[in-house]
């Protein structure tokens, strides 16, 4: 498959996380979850906040993914997640690399070993839900970039 085909496959896979992204999120909203503390988490409110974790974790990896096949299409090496975040810039896909450390930040915490028990908890239901939006524009721009720079169609983001 060619590199055009892996990005439209990867810009396909992202759209169908995303829906799971959002659906996880406002059941998040709408059950209280978000800026709740882990302790006093009920087993339903716990099960929603599992499922948003690995909502987010999952499509921030494979949004890193498409932009790295972007990268690759562009002729620019990726290194790290400091590259990652520069092309992201470079090319108009976050103001900021801030705006790609803060999600992959996010993403890293949420996989770590730690007590799901504490205030972190609160704090960082509420940078996911945050980081969320920020993720959100990266494949709506990531988007209009591969359908007017490569001719991808019938791709457009869901809002």
């Amino acid at each position: 498959m060619s590199n055009l085909g892996i990005i439209q496959k990867k810009i396909e896979t992202c759209i169908r996380l995303r829906e799971y992204l959002v659906f996880s999120r406002e059941k998040a909203l709408r059950l209280g979850v978000i800026g709740k503390n882990g302790k006093d988490m009920s087993l339903e409110e716990g099960d929603v906040l599992a499922a948003f974790r690995m909502r987010f974790s999952e499509y921030q990896e494979q949004l890193g993914k498409l932009l790295v096949s972007i990268a690759r299409e562009e002729d620019v090496e990726i290194k790290g997640g400091s590259s990652l975040a520069a092309f992201a810039e470079k090319f108009g896909f976050v103001q900021s690399e801030d705006d790609w450390k803060r999600a992959r930040d996010v993403r890293n915490n949420i996989n770590h070993d730690y007590e799901f028990q504490d205030e972190f908890v609160a704090e960082l239901t509420v940078a996911m839900s945050n980081e969320t939006d920020t993720l959100l524009k990266i494949l709506d721009d990531a988007v209009l970039f591969c359908e007017k720079t490569y001719r991808i169609n019938n791709i457009t983001p869901v809002r």
